[in-house]
Parts: structure tokens; C-alpha cells; sequence
């Protein structure tokens, strides 16, 4: 059994896990356990949010949220990664 963890992110990633033999699933269980607890540990510490200009911008300009697809009114948040911090785009709250 395998696993590989896949991310966008150099903040975490992994190198892959392979067992063959007894106990497939006790390893392949506490592997995914390992894997959660250190994404647990990421999300606990999210990265600021970074806007640019443009950004600045794009988001009073913006009309639609790309959530929903529904119009934006006054109520709008900012989305953005909270692994590498780029802003996203708006969304309705």
C-alpha cells in the first residue's frame, strides 16, 4: 500500500510511503494519521494574506462571487491561501 501526499505548497510535501506485508493497514492508518497531524499543524499557523495594488483593486471592482456565482454587495471578504498567503478573489459573506 502507498501514500503520497501532493501540494502546491514547499511548506509541506512528502516523499511517499510504501509498505508491503503484514499489517497493510495499521501502517497505511498511521501514516494518514501522521500526515493529518502535520497539516493540522500548518492550518494552525496560517500565513497573512498579501494583496497588491491590483489586487486592491480587483476586489472593489469585483461584482461576482466565485464561491457562489452570486452578485457581491457591500458584504464581501477577501479569500486568500492560508499555506502561501497570495489573496484569492472576493467572496459574499
Amino acid at each position: 500500500m502507498q501514500l503520497l501526499l501532493h501540494s502546491g505548497s514547499q511548506r509541506w510535501s512528502s516523499q511517499g510511503y510504501c509498505h508491503r506485508g503484514e499489517k497493510v493497514v495499521e501502517h497505511f492508518l498511521m501514516s494518514l494519521q501522521a500526515e493529518l497531524a502535520e497539516i493540522n499543524e500548518v492550518f494552525r499557523k496560517p500565513v497573512d494574506m498579501v494583496m497588491t495594488v491590483a489586487d486592491d483593486m480587483a476586489f472593489a471592482d469585483a461584482t461576482g462571487c466565485h464561491v457562489c456565482g452570486g452578485d457581491l454587495d457591500n458584504e464581501r471578504v477577501r479569500d486568500h491561501c492560508h499555506i502561501t498567503g497570495p489573496w484569492g478573489s472576493p467572496q459574499c459573506m
